[in-house]
């Protein structure tokens, strides 16, 4: 994950020189141009980018496919443990009527996320869409989890 501030650079640089070399070589490069000192060893250098990079044990993405961006050569990566954690963490609410104008993706309804049940998973929003929660009784809200909307 990186900084949106820091996009701009990160994708000029793959642009240039995506036909050069494979992507996480890339990565890594562009790590080792901002956070190493050319007069320290490797080791220190190494300990640089391993202070900014965050690991998810069991990885959050999995590679897709065999074939690399290298010439002839194929990629037979598989995390032994992607797939295995919880994404999904129940939880209780107190009794609503909730409603939505957007529209559900599959079976992700707004329904079974708020009974803590599953994800609610939905199409691309557009201005006006709405998720609406109107409580059977008064309730103070203390606070509310937001998990990342992807595009």
């Amino acid at each position: 994950m990186f900084k949106s501030l820091d996009l701009p650079l990160i994708v000029e640089f793959m642009l240039m020189f995506y036909k050069d070399k494979p992507i996480d070589w890339l990565l890594d490069h562009i790590m080792w141009v901002k956070v190493c000192n050319p007069e320290k060893d490797a080791k220190h250098c190494d300990r640089q980018k391993a202070n900014l990079r965050i690991r998810f044990k069991p990885s959050l993405f999995q590679h897709v496919g065999t074939h690399s961006s290298l010439a002839g050569k194929i990629q037979k990566l598989k995390d032994k443990d992607f797939g295995k954690q919880t994404l999904h963490k129940g939880h209780a609410n107190p009794l609503a009527e909730v409603t939505t104008s957007l529209k559900t993706y599959q079976h992700f309804t707004l329904e079974k996320a708020y009974l803590g049940e599953d994800f609610f998973w939905a199409f691309t929003p557009v201005a006006g869409d709405f998720i609406r929660i109107r409580f059977f009784t008064p309730v103070r809200v203390e606070r509310y989890i937001q998990t990342e909307i992807l595009r």
